[in-house]
């Protein structure tokens, strides 16, 4: 197709398309050699939804029943200060059967205005899980009573290691 741009990689021996429309989310995804082959197979069908639900909710602070069966909290909700945007920057620490998927996602927020703006050295953090119901992969609830919250991170660590991990 002229103009599309998605582009397929071999992710733990896996092929795996990415679609231009959620560009963002999928780069945030980490994958490369944190999974194994099955359980890179179980969730690339999942991806799609996956990135789908992380760009609506950086878009939106509303709750679309079609993307989840449980009302998701957003970071939005946890934030105090003005926030223009936030986006996932590191999505991670996989945790994977054949009908659930359970994630963190890191967060970059971004304070103030479009004309004064600026990044936080603080990600936020939560945690998701993903069911297959009726052979679809949909938001099923979030991991825990209420989020992880903010990070203080270094910049030469992306990762942010979380201490205890979650699973």
């Amino acid at each position: 197709m002229a103009g599309d741009r998605s582009h397929t990689e071999v992710v733990n021996g896996v092929k795996i398309t990415f679609s231009p429309k959620y560009e963002k989310e999928q780069e945030s995804f980490h994958l490369h050699g944190v999974l194994t082959k099955d359980q890179t197979e179980i969730l690339k069908p999942a991806l799609p939804a996956i990135a789908e639900y992380l760009s609506f909710l950086r878009h939106s602070n509303g709750y679309n029943p079609a993307l989840a069966l449980n009302k998701p909290r957003t970071p939005r909700e946890f934030i105090s200060e003005k926030v223009l945007t936030f986006a996932a920057n590191h999505t991670h620490s996989w945790h994977i059967t054949e009908d659930t998927i359970r994630f963190v996602t890191d967060y970059n927020i971004l304070y103030g205005t479009f004309e004064q703006n600026k990044f936080d050295d603080r990600q936020f953090r939560d945690a998701y899980i993903f069911k297959k119901i009726n052979g679809q992969w949909v938001f099923y609830d979030n991991f825990g009573d209420k989020p992880y919250g903010f990070l203080k991170c270094k910049h030469a660590d992306k990762s942010c290691k979380l201490d205890p991990p979650l699973w």
